[in-house]
């Protein structure tokens, strides 16, 4: 009975031991406040992250609506995108470049391609460039 006890805690324990190395990297935000250029980093975030905030609310939106597109068009044919949670994992593997388009191709060729399309245009460019001019208009 104890036995059963000791995997969830060391679980736990090592849920723990991974988010410490984050508290560090905030720590390393406040001690850059002491040099001016390291600090222009930390201000540029801080002081858009307002924007940064609505700008993944309208990411997190635009990119449930392209997984539950992958779903139902592909979920039937392509195992990767059969369910919401592994069609989530497949399309950020898609946003990073690493995606097995031939299988989506097996089901329509059209229909795999105007979604690849679309979905790297609207996520891959014209996401990341909003974000970048979010972050470079208060720099």
């Amino acid at each position: 009975d104890e036995l059963d006890k000791l995997g969830p805690m060391s679980r736990d324990l090592n849920l723990l031991g991974a988010f410490y190395p984050f508290c560090i990297m905030l720590r390393l935000f406040k001690a850059f406040q002491a040099r001016s250029r390291l600090a222009l980093v930390s201000k540029t975030l801080y002081n858009s992250s307002g924007d940064l905030a609505h700008f993944g609310t309208v990411f997190v939106a635009a990119f449930c609506s392209f997984v539950l597109v992958g779903v139902t068009w592909f979920g039937r044919v392509v195992p990767e995108l059969s369910d919401f949670n592994r069609a989530l994992i497949t399309c950020v593997r898609a946003l990073l470049g690493d995606f097995d388009y031939e299988a989506l191709e097996e089901n329509n060729r059209a229909s795999a391609f105007a979604f690849m399309m679309v979905f790297q245009v609207a996520m891959f460019l014209i996401m990341l460039n909003m974000l970048i001019a979010i972050v470079m208009d208060v720099y």
